[in-house]
């Protein structure tokens, strides 16, 4: 896809991704140098739906919150992205204090009644959080992910925790 000066098209229309910066051409054509970015990110299209799936890939930004022996910043690297044949791609290499954030959901005006995932967990026992807002927030439901039997079997989980305390209209 070739982007001339002047159009309005995201490179990448396709996915979300927090390394994405709109930018204006110089007069002459050329790209201006862009510094990096922390935070801030290219506008969101459209709310995501969360009525329908959402696969977890489909993150705004993901990393791991720091523990003592970690780096001085505030965040580390995090869960990662696979592809298997069968599953197509998912999420990896989550870790204890690994999170995935999901931002520019719509609830609409009912709020969400429960939250379900499809898992696989070598590990005896594993919990996801369910955080409103921001990593240490209010937390509004816990999945138990007990083991699946082994990394690459998947099923499906379901909690209803949630129901009572997600808003409408969440964005």
């Amino acid at each position: 896809m070739s982007v001339e000066p002047g159009d309005d098209w995201p490179i990448h229309h396709e996915r979300r991704a927090v390394t994405v910066a709109k930018f204006t051409y110089n007069a002459d054509g050329t790209i201006p140098n862009l510094h990096w970015w922390d935070v801030a990110s290219a506008p969101q299209i459209e709310p995501l739906d969360p009525y329908k799936r959402v696969e977890a890939e489909m993150i705004a930004w993901t990393s791991r919150i720091t523990r003592d022996r970690d780096r001085y910043y505030d965040w580390v690297p995090g869960v990662t992205t696979a592809r298997d044949a069968r599953r197509g791609m998912y999420v990896t290499r989550v870790l204890e204090r690994s999170y995935i954030k999901v931002a520019g959901v719509d609830f609409g005006t009912a709020g969400a009644r429960r939250f379900v995932a499809s898992v696989s967990n070598g590990a005896e026992s594993s919990v996801v959080e369910l955080r409103l807002d921001r990593i240490h927030g209010r937390v509004i439901g816990t999945l138990q992910v007990g083991a699946t039997g082994s990394t690459g079997q998947w099923q499906e989980r379901t909690t209803t925790s949630a129901a009572q305390s997600v808003p409408a209209t969440s964005i």
